[in-house]
């Protein structure tokens, strides 16, 4: 909270800091759940921390701008299992329609570790990204890895539209036309 010259805090800030996803919470509760925050996010960034991932899960719980872009920043970290719950922690903070937030998790879909991939898919799925149906059709099309493909299905059909299920109505047809001609011979 910012305070004035006389070390007074002015309302409209009290009111701002109070107030969380347009609910009001009583200051108590925010002193609170800024001291765990902090407390949170210094265990992610520790990387001697031995609850690191537990730690970056539980920032989904804070829909901070803070929090956000520490998740962000944790999406291209070295450890690919960080990137992967990086990932599935932004999508439960609850915003969706952010398009800096999608499009760093778009780019998780191109990542080499499979388990990024399939958290980046899970989390547009929850996040119901339309923009990244081609993509997701891509990766259910083509990921070598199986897991891959059913995140992206999976993802798809959470998006749901005319788009995604069009795209999956004719890659389901192919298969099947493929399948039905490799046991004629």
């Amino acid at each position: 909270m910012d305070e004035d010259e006389d070390e007074v805090i002015q309302k409209e800030h009290y009111e701002e800091f109070c107030t969380v996803s347009g609910e009001r919470q009583e200051f108590w509760q925010r002193v609170q759940e800024q001291a765990l925050e902090s407390y949170t996010m210094r265990e992610v960034f520790s990387m001697n921390s031995s609850v690191r991932i537990d730690a970056i899960q539980n920032l989904a719980k804070f829909n901070s701008s803070s929090v956000i872009e520490s998740l962000l920043d944790l999406c291209v970290d070295v450890d690919e299992n960080v990137r992967a719950v990086a990932a599935i922690s932004l999508a439960r903070t609850g915003v969706r329609d952010d398009e800096h937030i999608m499009n760093t998790i778009m780019r998780l879909l191109k990542d080499k570790d499979r388990l990024v991939r399939e958290s980046g898919c899970l989390a547009l799925g929850h996040m119901k990204a339309k923009k990244a149906i081609p993509k997701l059709v891509h990766l259910w099309r083509n990921d070598a890895i199986s897991n891959v493909r059913e995140a992206a299905a999976i993802a798809l059909e959470q998006i749901g539209g005319e788009e995604a299920q069009k795209a999956m109505h004719i890659t389901k047809v192919l298969s099947e036309e493929i399948k039905a001609l490799s046991n004629k011979h």
